[in-house]
């Protein structure tokens, strides 16, 4: 697994803590007049006081069912295994929450919507990253591929990266789970098990 930096004793994946707090490059829009062209930028287009889905204009589209604002769970938990343990190296989680809003501009060419938010730790006692600060707030792409399948992209150095699909759990909560095997200087020491959880709030 590709990390933001090195960490000193553990491999947490910086990256998609905090999507490494890449930035969004602006992008041009125009309506045509008296027609609300473009349903998704924030934007009264054509000057009648009605906001993209607001305007009768946009009516039917599918984008005007997307969610606009989510709930974000977050947790990293790692789990050292015996060799590990005996080198001293410990069980840790990281686990955060965050409000997502829908972010404008967006650049991200795969992704329906572009969402940021601001991070509120709820536990942390992983080793610090030498360095890097735990991030303060990020952001995360959403596809919406089906009623029950999103995909969830990050960005890394700059570039949108598919992270994988987070499926509807059976109550509306969409979530991404997995777990990875966690290396240091080439040997294993244990498992990373990601879980992202989005809903509605």
């Amino acid at each position: 697994m590709t990390l933001c930096s090195r960490p000193s004793t553990l491999a947490v994946p910086l990256f998609l803590v905090g999507g490494c707090n890449g930035g969004w490059t602006p992008q041009d829009d125009t309506s045509e007049e008296g027609v609300e062209v473009d349903c998704d930028d924030g934007i009264d287009g054509d000057a009648d006081s009605l906001v993209d889905c607001d305007d009768p204009d946009c009516d039917g589209l599918e984008l005007c069912t997307w969610p606009t604002a989510l709930d974000l769970d977050v947790r990293f938990d790692f789990d050292a295994n015996p060799l590990a343990e005996f080198a001293g190296v410990q069980d840790c989680l990281i686990h955060y929450t965050s409000p997502l809003l829908q972010h404008r501009p967006m650049d991200c060419a795969a992704c329906d919507r572009v969402f940021r938010g601001p991070f509120h730790y709820v536990f942390d006692d992983c080793p610090p990253d030498e360095g890097n600060p735990r991030p303060t707030e990020g952001g995360y792409g959403l596809r919406f591929d089906s009623d029950t399948a999103w995909h969830v992209y990050f960005r890394l150095d700059e570039v949108w990266t598919s992270m994988g699909t987070a499926t509807d759990d059976g109550s509306g909560t969409f979530v991404f789970d997995q777990t990875d095997p966690v290396n240091y200087e080439q040997t294993e020491v244990g498992s990373l098990r990601t879980t992202f959880r989005f809903s509605l709030p």
